[in-house]
């Protein structure tokens, strides 16, 4: 039996439907597939961190240390940035009338002058 040239068409075909069922696939497998993905991210970045810190412990206790630390850390960090974030959105809440109020005022008085263009008012 002698095999028959496919043709191009359907060559092109069979790979573009493949890669379509691909991505299907992994649109239905992303929420599985993000944590393992951030977890290689993790691993990569504080593997040197572990390496250097496992010449004078174990290696999973240096594990241990390098995330725990690593976490405490970021935990510390959004400590002092929310109520930082909270204090700032605020401000910027008073200050919206104002901002509201020149926009107003300015910028629509000066779009309507130079460029013929009538901006919304914002209340």
């Amino acid at each position: 039996m002698t095999s028959q040239p496919i043709d191009p068409f359907f060559r092109r075909l069979f790979i573009v439907v493949i890669i379509i069922i691909a991505l299907f696939l992994l649109k239905l497998m992303l929420p599985v597939i993000i944590p393992f993905f951030v977890a290689f991210v993790l691993a990569y970045l504080f593997n040197p961190l572990v390496k250097r810190l496992s010449k004078y412990v174990r290696r999973w206790i240096a594990i241990i240390v390098v995330y725990t630390t690593i976490t405490v850390g970021m935990a510390l960090l959004l400590w002092w940035l929310i109520p930082t974030l909270w204090h700032q959105l605020q401000a910027a809440w008073e200050y919206l009338p104002r901002i509201l109020s020149w926009y107003n005022d300015v910028v629509r008085n000066w779009a309507a002058n130079n460029t013929n263009i009538l901006l919304p008012a914002l209340q």
